[in-house]
């Protein structure tokens, strides 16, 4: 098949200055371990200020992928940073991240970014690089609108190769609860139900693991990895549990963006569904987001098989709660 060369814009003035690309006064370089502090602290500042975008959650990894991360420079002040691996001649917008793509500051304008995606090409192609498959951050992880990125990719030919469906709780107008989740906490309040932060990584784990295996699946990170981001980010991540006479019925492992936060893991044995433990776990988790204010409740995705399947049941558990849908959307760059 032939690669297909998006021509720049005839405005653009593409040189090399100094070892880096250059576009319009936007230069690029290749990450490097020497540059961590400068791209933590521009995470802090910019429209996606996640923490998994840090290095110190990146690189706990870094020996399964090979790093093809990006920053870019006006003068002397980073402008953006892309997250990225590559393999097989292809880029991908982080593999090892929930979410991913170009991370801008509140200041750079469609200008800048349409010279960011620019540059962006002209260091991949001459990487060798044929494609980036470009993995957008939901606008609600934002802090500040940010979507001139899929305008620029539209404008380069890039292609919507996959859409999964989230769930997302707006707090601030949250619907209300269905009937089957009313049903479910009244009887989790029949119980002598303990709500409480959990400590253990490897009893969560081995639980989240039990409910894996009737899907065929395990958690992607090992206990070693999530006691590591624990530690590294022990306000950011966390862990809450709920017992009936000490024993652990279900449990949430939750991540902290600000003003939204997410449930990346949660695991609930038979018992818990039943006695509307997890029910009454998201409940609990969701009104102190709300004491905490939050902004926002994610659930994450409910489409398996690259979106092409919805698991109705599962969605409609979130939906139960007063989650609503949100598109991930996923885009193919030939270069």
């Amino acid at each position: 098949m032939a690669l297909v060369l998006h021509a720049l814009p005839a405005r653009c003035l593409v040189r090399k200055s100094e070892g880096c690309l250059m576009v319009d006064a936007i230069q690029v370089r290749p990450y490097s371990p020497e540059m961590r502090a400068d791209w933590n602290e521009f995470l802090q500042k910019s429209r996606t200020p996640l923490f998994m975008f840090e290095r110190d959650f990146m690189d706990y990894h870094a020996d399964r992928f090979h790093d093809a991360s990006l920053v870019f420079y006006r003068g002397n002040s980073m402008l953006a940073v892309f997250p990225a691996n590559c393999c097989d001649g292809t880029v991908y917008s982080h593999q090892g991240l929930t979410y991913g793509g170009l991370i801008t500051t509140v200041n750079a304008k469609s200008t800048d970014i349409e010279s960011a995606f620019s540059v962006m090409a002209t260091h991949y192609r001459a990487a060798g690089m044929h494609s980036v498959i470009y993995k957008k951050v939901p606008w609600c992880f934002s802090v500040n609108f940010c979507e001139e990125d899929i305008y620029f990719l539209h404008r380069q030919g890039a292609k919507l190769i996959r859409r999964d469906l989230s769930s997302v709780i707006d707090l601030i107008s949250r619907p209300k609860l269905s009937d089957s989740r009313k049903n479910l906490l009244k009887k989790a309040a029949a119980r002598s139900l303990v709500c409480m932060p959990l400590d253990d990584v490897e009893v969560f784990h081995a639980l989240l693991s039990t409910a894996l295996v009737k899907h065929n699946a395990v958690p992607v990170h090992s206990p070693a990895e999530l006691q590591l981001l624990s530690n590294r980010f022990p306000e950011k991540l966390r862990l809450h549990g709920v017992y009936l006479d000490g024993e652990l019925l279900t449990a949430a492992c939750l991540f902290d963006f600000g003003r939204i936060v997410h449930t990346q893991y949660l695991a609930a044995s038979q018992t818990a569904r039943q006695i509307g433990a997890m029910d009454y776990l998201l409940e609990t988790l969701i009104h102190r987001a709300t004491s905490d204010g939050k902004n926002f409740f994610s659930f994450g995705i409910s489409t398996e098989d690259a979106g092409k399947y919805l698991n109705q049941g599962l969605i409609a558990q979130k939906e139960g709660f007063g989650a609503r849908g949100l598109a991930v959307d996923f885009y193919e760059w030939n270069l």
